[in-house]
């Protein structure tokens, strides 16, 4: 059986409570978590120096101080907005190396296990041709390592990359997520492991156990040290809080999580609650929203 841990994404935080003392409040004293996942929305790698060392080092000091362990860092919203890695320039995917670099070493004054997150999205024009993605698969390739041997300087174990719900983010599909880990991993000077989003298996191409969350967990969970936990109805990608109200229109439930998780064979999961509020929602509707979450998932992980 493998050993589970809840955490929280902290996206909820974002243009709420970007100090950090306060979003580590909420986590340890409000939501009762000791693990949470960065987003970097909150601190942007191309942020200059040194500002951007400063500010790693608050929130280092500050999840120390309230008790929090940070154990991944995430691209974030900023970050799945971009093209990044995939960008059909040269010198884009250049760029979005050097702020994965960054992002690597913001991890790294946490003490956090990994970065990483969705990698970007290949444009329309290159997308149906064989020859365009083989070349931007094997600048992936390149970026990772490079991204990988900061990150171990930085004393990360290991890079992550997030399957996703849309054919041009690669991976969407189970096949592509295995053939492309093993692509990527060939010579890799840091493990790069998957990660899955429960809610991510809404792939409008996609057939079959390609729609399945959980055949996606049992499939390829041996691979993933985390994954993402959202309600969602599998029709697209929700990060609807586990209230009531969301449970009735959901198809996600923990026991199911829990068994395939059991027999993906995996030893040790992170399950990292990632629920996205809307800006419109009042403050204190978004906590009470993800106390039932975090409540509704603590008795599957007990």
């Amino acid at each position: 059986m493998a050993k589970l841990e809840l955490g929280i994404n902290n996206y909820f935080a974002v243009k709420r409570w970007p100090e950090p003392e306060e979003w580590l409040r909420i986590v340890k004293q409000e939501l009762g978590l000791s693990i949470a996942q960065f987003d970097l929305d909150l601190l942007d790698p191309h942020t200059i120096e040194p500002v951007r060392t400063e500010q790693a080092r608050r929130i280092r000091d500050a999840a120390v101080k309230a008790g929090v362990r940070i154990q991944s860092v995430l691209t974030g919203g900023v970050g799945y907005h971009m093209s990044l890695l995939l960008h059909p320039d040269q010198g884009m995917r250049e760029s979005a190396r050097d702020w994965f670099q960054n992002a690597a070493r913001i991890a790294g004054v946490f003490g956090a296990d990994g970065v990483g997150g969705p990698l970007g999205a290949v444009s329309a024009k290159d997308f149906p041709s064989k020859e365009r993605g083989s070349l931007i698969l094997a600048s992936v390739r390149e970026s990772l390592h490079a991204i990988g041997s900061v990150a171990k300087q930085a004393g990360l174990t290991y890079l992550i990359w997030e399957a996703n719900p849309i054919p041009r983010e690669w991976p969407a599909t189970m096949a592509d997520a295995q053939r492309m880990y093993d692509y990527v991993n060939d010579g890799a000077p840091l493990p790069i492991r998957l990660l899955i989003d429960v809610g991510h298996a809404c792939n409008f191409e996609a057939r079959g156990d390609d729609l399945d969350p959980y055949a996606w967990i049992r499939k390829l969970g041996r691979l993933c040290p985390i994954i993402h936990l959202q309600q969602t109805d599998g029709k697209g990608d929700r990060h609807w809080p586990f209230t009531a109200e969301f449970n009735r229109l959901g198809i996600i439930e923990p026991k199911k999580v829990v068994d395939a998780i059991a027999a993906s064979g995996a030893d040790r999961m992170f399950l990292e609650l990632e629920i996205i509020p809307s800006f419109e929602a009042r403050e204190e509707q978004v906590l009470a929203d993800l106390k039932a979450s975090v409540d509704y998932w603590r008795k599957a992980v007990s």
